[in-house]
């Protein structure tokens, strides 16, 4: 008991707070991860037959604070070669997604349009693509 008592003072004397509480925290965690963050279908146009699914994760990428990486899943980079350049996204003010190549260099900036499809003309090779969220 003694130990938590001066341990108490000591805290006090030093002006800090008591560590957070774990739903504290959670709740941080959860207002900090991007909005925009799920599983996509990437395509060149909706309804197409060729497709791909895309998930933006919420992980950050090392290094490079503010982007978060993304996982291209199987027949991505066969059916959309422009694809293997990606490296991350992030969310941008307006609610789109912006896909990053490498180097730092913009992929697309998706916008969503009034059918709710996030939409951008690819600066890589100039085509239009669109991404849906999955349910």
């Amino acid at each position: 008991m003694r130990r938590v008592v001066i341990g108490a003072v000591a805290m006090l004397a030093a002006g800090c707070s008591p560590p957070a509480s774990t739903s504290e925290a959670q709740t941080n965690e959860a207002a900090e991860r991007p909005h925009q963050a799920g599983v996509y279908v990437f395509d060149s146009e909706p309804g197409a037959l060729v497709a791909c699914i895309m998930k933006l994760d919420d992980n950050t990428v090392a290094d490079a604070p503010g982007f978060h990486s993304v996982w291209l899943g199987p027949g991505c980079e066969t059916n959309f070669p422009v694809l293997s350049a990606l490296t991350g996204w992030e969310e941008m003010e307006n609610g789109g997604v912006r896909l990053i190549a490498a180097e730092g260099s913009t992929f697309g900036e998706f916008a969503r349009g009034e059918d709710g499809l996030l939409r951008a003309t690819s600066q890589n090779d100039g085509r239009t693509y669109t991404m849906m969220m999955g349910e």
